[in-house]
């Protein structure tokens, strides 16, 4: 009984102490929490680190640490495990490559038309000058000789050289519009969104 009342009284004084109690797991006698070994049955009570546990530690440490990098700099954790991870870069769009697509597909598709025009508004106009001489014959004056028989047909009026000088300013015209649409346009919007996305 004496025993009894000196485990109680010890027990109380430990609890005094402010110390927390457990069980040993291999004995069932109450020890102090911080306790490493048992100080009843001597058998260690923290468990020793294997190298394979030690590794593994380290490999999830360097495995948690390549996450965080590839997080930073944009990418997304979608699975993970102990030993794996699965992360993906979500799609961005890219301004300056857009722009520069469109670009080169509008030049491709402007490019034949504005050299047409630039060839027909460069080209020079055939002249024929027809005259009938003293003796009464015709003489035709540049231009290829009409082969065709000269029927009562009526034809069209060949128009005046203002007019075919008028009709090449408004080519002209045109010409420039296009070439701003198509060209100097999609330039200045690749060059603005290459440098807009140069921020991003």
């Amino acid at each position: 009984m004496s025993y009894n009342y000196g485990y109680l009284k010890s027990r109380r004084r430990q609890s005094r102490k402010g110390e927390s109690m457990k069980s040993c797991p291999f004995c069932a006698e109450e020890i102090q929490d911080a306790a490493v070994v048992c100080r009843h049955c001597g058998r260690e009570l923290v468990p020793q680190t294997t190298p394979e546990k030690e590794a593994l530690a380290k490999s999830a440490g360097v495995l948690e640490q390549s996450i965080l990098n590839y997080t930073n700099v944009g990418w997304m954790l979608v699975s993970r495990t102990d030993r794996m991870a699965q992360l993906k870069k979500p799609k961005k769009f890219n301004w300056g490559w857009f722009l520069w697509w469109l670009l080169i597909g509008m030049i491709a598709f402007a490019l034949p038309v504005i050299l047409y025009l630039i060839y027909y508004a460069a080209k020079k106009d055939e002249l024929v000058t027809l005259s009938i001489n003293d003796a009464g014959e015709l003489l035709v004056n540049g231009g290829k000789p009409a082969t065709a028989a000269i029927t009562n047909t009526v034809s069209a009026p060949l128009p005046s050289p203002e007019q075919v000088a008028k009709n090449r300013r408004t080519l002209l015209i045109v010409l420039g519009v296009l070439a701003i649409v198509f060209v100097v346009l999609p330039t200045a919007c690749a060059i603005f969104g290459a440098i807009a996305n140069s921020f991003n």
